[in-house]
Order: C-alpha cells, then structure tokens, then sequence
C-alpha cells in the first residue's frame, strides 16, 4: 500500500464530513446511528495509524472488523435509507478486506473513500 498516508488523510476527510452530519437534527435513531457510525470511522482511523502500510494482513482485519461494525449499525438502523447505505459500505469494506495484498493497489480504497462521505451525507442530513 504505497498510498498508506493518502489513504489514512481520505479516512480523516470520511471521519470529518460524518461528524458534521451527525450533529444535525434527524428522527427516529438516525441521529445516534450517524454518531455511531462517525465513532467506528474515527476508531478505524485510529486503528490504521498503527498499521504499517506494508502490512496487507493487518490492513485486512481493520476493514474487515469495520465491515463487522457497520453491519451491526445497519441492523441497530430504524431509517431505511441509512440501513441501506450502511449495508452497501460494509459490503465495500468486506470486498476490500478480501482484496488487499501487499502489492500497492489501493484503487477500491480510494473510490470507497470518494463515494463513502456523499452517501452518509445523504442518509445522516
């Protein structure tokens, strides 16, 4: 993972624009679901910084146990289009938990990273 730094700066971006949504006023439990949510990204955030970008196997069992989380937050979800979007981005973790090799590819990672910030927007706003 030649890109480990832009990466990890993608995920502080991911974290950022979650917290800004998750304060926002919103019904049901989607306001404590998007709190949640900003909390796995920020651990995960945290968790990576202590990864070695060359450790393929590490990286995989960070995304992996964060597919885990959002999973649960999907389940814990009472708002449909939340739960969905949650749903697909554990769905992505998981693939790019599957996929990551020591190699430096790190093109899901960054289209994850591009799409991921809109679609909670739109689910926590």
């Amino acid at each position: 993972m030649r890109d480990g730094v832009r990466q990890r700066a993608g995920l502080a971006v991911l974290v950022a624009m979650i917290g800004t949504v998750s304060a926002c006023g919103m019904g049901g439990n989607t306001s404590a679901v998007c709190a949640d949510t900003e909390k796995a990204f920020s651990d995960f955030s945290t968790k990576l910084r202590t990864i070695a970008p060359t450790q393929a196997a590490q990286w995989q069992q960070a995304s992996g146990d964060l597919a885990t989380r959002l999973d649960g937050l999907a389940k814990k979800s009472d708002d449909a289009q939340l739960k969905k979007a949650l749903t697909d981005m554990a769905g992505s973790w998981r693939s790019f938990s599957t996929t990551i090799t020591t190699n430096g590819e790190t093109a899901q990672l960054s289209a994850m990273l591009a799409a991921q910030p809109q679609r909670l927007t739109k689910a926590c706003g």
